[in-house]
C-alpha cells in the first residue's frame, strides 16, 4: 500500500524539496567550515564548493584554507639536490638533480614526471630592458634556484647588486619576476614563504654585514607578492660572524639562517642560528645544541612549544625543544636500531652520514651518504608511527650542498575538467604537441638473434635545452620496482629485464624465456612501472610492438609470434582492461623470429629477417598492423637484401610510408595502389658537404634510418671499422640537420630505441 506524504504517512512519507533546503540553508557559516573541514582531500573540498554560491564563498575563505592544509597537509614529490659549486656565494651552484619519491598514485607520479624543476621552460623576463631602454649585458647569467616552497621555486639572476628574481610554478610553468632589493653590498641571503591558501608568497632577504669586531649586523627587508613592493623589517639583529654563505629556509613560521662556522677561521668555535618569527616579525639568535659540522634543520612543533632543532649525530636523530631560552632534547631515534636493514646499506656502501633536510608535519626528510659514494639514498620518518620510506638517489656527482623538498598542489576543477580523454584527444588533433628527442638508447647484437639476448645498452642524449631531463632519466632501469609476481616464479628472478620497446616516454621490457613472460612498463623518470604476464603462446619465442598513448599513461602491447609461413599467435594487450585480446592471423614467408616490432604513428611494423637466413627467397618483407582495424598486411619492400629502412606514417603522403638508405642517400616511398612511390629523395652528402670530410676521415659509410616522427627522420650514421658513430637528425621540410656524435668504445649495431617525450604537462585528476 502507498503510504501518501503528510501527517498520515508519518515519518516513512518523502519530505518536500523545500525542507530539505531549509535544513541546508539552517546550518551557519561557521558550522559549514567545520564540516568542510572535515572533507578527506582538497579534492572533496573542491567539490563542495561547486554545489553553491555561498557554499563556495565558504570554502574560499583563506582562514578556512589554511585551517584545512594544516589538517591536510599537500603530498610530497621529491627532493632537488645541487652541488657546491666553486665559489661561496649561493647562486655560483648550477648543477641541480631531481630525486623523485615512490608515490603509488600514479597521478603524483606523473606530476613529479612532468614538474620542470630545472626550470628550462622558465618564461622570458619582461624587465630585459632598464629605464633608458639599453639592454643588460648581464642577461646570460643563468637562472639559479635559492628556495622552495609550496610547490613553487625561487630563481634569482645576477645583476650588480639589483639581481633579478623569480618565482616559477614548475608544473604550470609561469613566473613572476620582479626585482631584488638593493642592498649596499653584493651577497644577499633569502627565505621563501609560500602561501598555502592562495598562489601570494614573500620573499625574506637579509644582508650580514661584518662591522668590525667579528660580529655581522642584519639589514633586511620583505617582498610581498599582493602588494608588489619591498618593506624593511625593524629592528635588525645582531649575529656573530660568519653568515654570509647560506641562503634561508622556512620553518612553519620561522625562517631561519645557519651560520657557516666550521668554514671561517675567524669564528668562535660555536654553531649558532639566526631566527626570523615571520608572526612578529621578531629576530632572535641561538646556539645550537650540536658540534661544528653536524647536520641540523629547524622545525615549527606546536606540541613542543614551536620553535625546535633536528639533528643527526653519527646514525642517530636527535630532536630539541626551545625552553627558556635553552635547548632540551624531547626525542631521540637510533636508525640503526630502529631500521636493522640501515646497517647492510651502512656497511656494504659506506653510507655512514646522516643530514636532516626539513621537517613536515610529522616527517622528517634526511639524507642518507657517504663522503666515498656519489650516490645516496633519501630517508623519509614519521616520528609518530615510526615507518620509513627510503629512495635511492642514483647520482653519478656528488650534489651536497642543500636540499629542498618540494610540495604539489593543484586546480583541482580544472585538472577534473581538462583532463577529459575526449576532450583531450580533440585539442590534440587541434594542437599537436612538439615531440622532443632526449636520446637514442642503443642495443648491441648479442650472441643469439633473439632481442632478450642483447643486454648491453648505451643512451646518446641530444644536444637540447633539456640537458638535465635527459641525465635524470632512469634508461637503464637500476631503479625498477620489485614484482609482484616475484615469489611464485622464483626460478625467473635470475634473468635480467630487457629493454623490447620505447614509446612516449615509456620503456616495454622482459624477463624470462618461457611462455607467459613477464612483462613490465617503465617510467625512467617517475621510477613506476606497470607489471603484468605475457599472452599465453604455444612456442617460446614472442615478438612485440609497444604503442602508448599520447591523451593518458595508459599503452598497449601487441605480441605476434611468428611461426609455419605465417602470424602463428598474436593477441594485444590494454593497460585499462588489463586483459590480452586475440588477434587474427595472417600468412608471412619464412623468416621472422628475430626482431621485435616497431610503432610508425597507428602502424605497428614487423622487419623480415631475409639477410640472415640462407633458405629464404631473398626478398625483404615488412608486416603491418593497423591498430585501428587491427587488420594486417604484407609488402615487399622496395629495398634491396640487407639495406636498412623504417617505416612512418604520413598523412600528406597516403599513410603508411617507407624511409631507406641507399649509400648515404635517403629516400622516401609512399604505399600506392600495393606497391610503392618513390616520393622524395635526399643526397646527404651533396646536402651537407661537411659529412664527405666525415665520411673520408672517419670511414663513416652507413646511414640507418632509425625512426620518422613527424617531418624529422632520426638515422645513424656508422661504419663497420669503428665503434663510435653519429646520430643524425634531419627534418624533410627545412631539410636542416642536427647531429650528435656517440663516443662509444664498443659498436652496438642492435636495435635502436629513439626516445621522445611531448612536452605536454601530464593533467591531474581531482584524486591528487
Amino acid at each position: 500500500m502507498k503510504i501518501p506524504s503528510g501527517e498520515e504517512g508519518g515519518g516513512g512519507g518523502k519530505k518536500p524539496k523545500g525542507e530539505a533546503a531549509t535544513a541546508v540553508a539552517a546550518v551557519g557559516d561557521d558550522l559549514l567550515g567545520d564540516i568542510f573541514l572535515r572533507l578527506p582531500d582538497t579534492a572533496s573540498l573542491a567539490r563542495a564548493a561547486l554545489a553553491c554560491k555561498r557554499w563556495r564563498r565558504v570554502a574560499s575563505e583563506r582562514a578556512l584554507l589554511r585551517r584545512f592544509h594544516s589538517l591536510h597537509r599537500p603530498p610530497f614529490l621529491g627532493v632537488i639536490l645541487f652541488n657546491g659549486g666553486d665559489t661561496p656565494v649561493p647562486y655560483g651552484c648550477p648543477d641541480l638533480r631531481f630525486v623523485p619519491m615512490r608515490s603509488r598514485n600514479p597521478h603524483l607520479a606523473a606530476a613529479a614526471a612532468a614538474g620542470d624543476f630545472y626550470f628550462n621552460d622558465l618564461p622570458e623576463s619582461d624587465s630585459e630592458f632598464d629605464d633608458e631602454g639599453r639592454r643588460y649585458i648581464i642577461r646570460r647569467d643563468p637562472w639559479m634556484l635559492r628556495g622552495c616552497d609550496g610547490g613553487l621555486l625561487l630563481l634569482s639572476r645576477r645583476r650588480c647588486r639589483s639581481e633579478e628574481l623569480a618565482v616559477y610554478d614548475p608544473f604550470a610553468r609561469t613566473a613572476v619576476f620582479f626585482r631584488g632589493l638593493a642592498f649596499d653590498f653584493d651577497v644577499v641571503n633569502y627565505a621563501f614563504f609560500a602561501d598555502e591558501a592562495d598562489t601570494s608568497f614573500r620573499v625574506f632577504a637579509a644582508q650580514f654585514f661584518d662591522d668590525g669586531g667579528y660580529s655581522a649586523a642584519v639589514y633586511s627587508s620583505v617582498y610581498c607578492s599582493r602588494t608588489k613592493e619591498w618593506s624593511p623589517l625593524l629592528p635588525s639583529c645582531r649575529a656573530p660572524y660568519p653568515w654570509n654563505e647560506r641562503d634561508g629556509m622556512r620553518a612553519g613560521r620561522f625562517a631561519y639562517w645557519q651560520s657557516n662556522t666550521r668554514k671561517c677561521y675567524v669564528s668562535s668555535h660555536k654553531e649558532r642560528v639566526v631566527v626570523l618569527d615571520t608572526s612578529t616579525m621578531e629576530w632572535s639568535l641561538h646556539q645550537v645544541p650540536f658540534p661544528v659540522g653536524q647536520s641540523y634543520c629547524a622545525a615549527d612543533m606546536g606540541e613542543y612549544g614551536g620553535l625546535c632543532l633536528v639533528g643527526a649525530k653519527e646514525q642517530c636523530l636527535q630532536l630539541w625543544a626551545n625552553t627558556d631560552g635553552g635547548w632540551v632534547k624531547k626525542k631521540q631515534v637510533s636508525l640503526l636500531t630502529q631500521f636493522p636493514f640501515l646497517k647492510k646499506i651502512r656497511r656494504e656502501e659506506w653510507m655512514k652520514r646522516v643530514r636532516p633536510l626539513a621537517v613536515r608535519g610529522d616527517y622528517v626528510f634526511m639524507e642518507f651518504w657517504s663522503i666515498r659514494k656519489s650516490h645516496s639514498y633519501i630517508l623519509l620518518l614519521n616520528l609518530k608511527t615510526m615507518k620509513l620510506e627510503i629512495v635511492k638517489n642514483n647520482s653519478r656527482e656528488p650534489l651536497l650542498l642543500l636540499s629542498i623538498c618540494c610540495e604539489h598542489r593543484s586546480s583541482e576543477r580544472w585538472r577534473r575538467v581538462a583532463s577529459d580523454r575526449a576532450l583531450l584527444r580533440r585539442f590534440h588533433s587541434l594542437h599537436r604537441p612538439p615531440l622532443f628527442l632526449l636520446g637514442v638508447i642503443l642495443s648491441d647484437r648479442g650472441d643469439m638473434p633473439v632481442p632478450y639476448r642483447c643486454p648491453n645498452l648505451r643512451f646518446v642524449p641530444v644536444r637540447s635545452g633539456n640537458s638535465h631531463l635527459a641525465a635524470s632519466g632512469d634508461f637503464f632501469f637500476y631503479d625498477l620496482p620489485e614484482n609482484d609476481s616475484d615469489d611464485d616464479r622464483k626460478y625467473i628472478i635470475r634473468d635480467p629485464w630487457m629493454l623490447r620497446g620505447c614509446d612516449g616516454g615509456l620503456l616495454l621490457l622482459s624477463r624470462g624465456r618461457n611462455p607467459r613472460e613477464d612483462l613490465a612498463v617503465y617510467d625512467p623518470f617517475a621510477r613506476t612501472a606497470v607489471f603484468f604476464r605475457g599472452p599465453d603462446f604455444p612456442l617460446h619465442a614472442v615478438n612485440y610492438a609497444f604503442l602508448a598513448d599520447e591523451v593518458d599513461a595508459s599503452f598497449r602491447v601487441v605480441a605476434a609470434q611468428f611461426f609455419d609461413d605465417r602470424v602463428y599467435a598474436a593477441a594485444a594487450y590494454c593497460s585499462r582492461t588489463k586483459e590480452w585480446s586475440p588477434l587474427p592471423s595472417h600468412r608471412a614467408p619464412y623468416p621472422w623470429n628475430s626482431r621485435d616490432g616497431v610503432r610508425a604513428g597507428r602502424f605497428a611494423y614487423w622487419q623480415s629477417n631475409t639477410r640472415k637466413y640462407w633458405d629464404s627467397n631473398d626478398r625483404e618483407r615488412v608486416m603491418v598492423l593497423d591498430t585501428t582495424t587491427m587488420e594486417w598486411s604484407l609488402h615487399p619492400v622496395p629495398f634491396p637484401v640487407g639495406e636498412s629502412y623504417c617505416a612512418a606514417d604520413m598523412a600528406e603522403h597516403g599513410g603508411l610510408c617507407l624511409v631507406g638508405a641507399n649509400e648515404q642517400s635517403l629516400q622516401l616511398w609512399a604505399s600506392a595502389d600495393g606497391g610503392w612511390v618513390k616520393k622524395q629523395q635526399v643526397s646527404l652528402l651533396t646536402q651537407f658537404p661537411f659529412l664527405k670530410k666525415i665520411r673520408r676521415e672517419e670511414w663513416m659509410k652507413r646511414v640507418r634510418p632509425l625512426a620518422v616522427r613527424g617531418d624529422c627522420v632520426l638515422m645513424e650514421f656508422w661504419s663497420i671499422r669503428k665503434s663510435h658513430s653519429y646520430i643524425l637528425s634531419l627534418n624533410l621540410k627545412t631539410m636542416k640537420l642536427e647531429m650528435v656524435k656517440n663516443n662509444s668504445n664498443e659498436p652496438y649495431r642492435g636495435s635502436a630505441f629513439p626516445f621522445f617525450v611531448s612536452w605536454v604537462s601530464p593533467l591531474l585528476s581531482p584524486g591528487i
